[in-house]
């Protein structure tokens, strides 16, 4: 079981619950329900789906940009598994547009190769409902090789980060962090002006398959507009698209983090970075760019 949820202002990372081994006790993706489930219809694969994948904008009528980027990654990634040498590409991009208010209700994915070179290859997707393209994405890879041999800069990292790493690495539900709070499990507590971190274990994208490390990364990766815009007022501004940037993929699916890094706002309009982040490190960036709603999100703590 999941340590029980510690007081407002309790430091997670300081329970001794907390530092459960996460090998001694069952995968987080058995416990959490998925996105979807899996239909077919007209001779094509069709999402339909579960409560996990409501947002709270909308009245609970609309998918979060979780499950969105959730359905466009597993059938990118699909396809770029089944391009000759698949094993030789990595991931290095991921980015989203949500220009359409995407319904709680069917959906599909159509999926495009771009581009298949020797050094780069390009795939971009839609999420189809009622055949009306309400969200696109694309995904580059880029081929591995040797490392360059001279030396370059590269930031020295924070501290903070660091710490937030160490304190969550076997956590197995979600958990939110501000500065002057610490980490707790309820959002709620979080209202307040402080930088924003969170951690979140694997939720399937469709029920009965096994989620991969890219797509745990693409999901939460939409969290991130939470991470930079949650404020005294909570969730005000509602994410227009998605950039995701990766260096390397999660090494194991248990679990990714978000802290927030910057935030620039004015006229209704911000945009904001946090790192992505597993157990193992930092593994990319992400930016989003943001509108302030003129309804607030409802439950999660909202």
């Amino acid at each position: 079981m999941p340590p029980s949820a510690p007081s407002p202002g309790t430091d997670i990372g300081e329970s001794t619950s907390a530092r459960t081994d996460v090998a001694s006790s069952p995968a987080v993706g058995e416990t959490r329900k998925a996105y979807f489930a899996l239909a077919a219809s007209g001779g094509r694969e069709v999402l339909t789906p579960l409560a996990p994948a409501r947002s709270g904008w909308g009245g609970g009528g609309q998918l979060n940009g979780s499950a969105v980027s959730g359905a466009l990654i597993r059938a990118t990634e699909r396809l770029a598994s089944e391009l000759g040498g698949a094993d030789s590409f990595r991931p290095v991009r991921w980015a989203v547009d949500l220009y359409r208010p995407a319904a709680a209700a069917e959906c599909a994915v159509d999926v495009t190769v771009v581009r298949q070179g020797r050094r780069l290859r390009l795939i971009d997707a839609a999420l189809v409902q009622d055949g009306i393209p309400v969200a696109r994405s694309s995904l580059l890879l880029l081929v591995t090789g040797e490392a360059g041999e001279g030396t370059t800069w590269s930031g020295s990292g924070s501290a903070a980060v660091a710490i937030l790493r160490r304190a969550v690495g076997c956590w197995r539900s979600d958990a939110y962090y501000s500065d002057g709070v610490g980490w707790t499990r309820r959002l709620h507590d979080h209202r307040n002006a402080h930088r924003k971190a969170t951690w979140h274990p694997p939720t399937p994208i469709v029920d009965g398959e096994t989620l991969s490390p890219l797509q745990h990364a693409a999901a939460v990766a939409d969290i991130a507009s939470l991470v930079v815009g949650w404020g005294t007022t909570g969730a005000e501004y509602i994410n227009t698209d998605v950039g995701l940037v990766l260096s390397r993929r999660p090494r194991r699916v248990d679990g990714v983090g978000l802290v927030a890094q910057d935030r620039a706002e004015e006229e209704g309009v911000a945009v904001g970075r946090a790192t992505l982040f597993d157990r193992d490190g930092d593994l990319g960036e992400v930016t989003v760019s943001t509108i302030r709603s003129p309804e607030r999100a409802q439950g999660n703590g909202f």
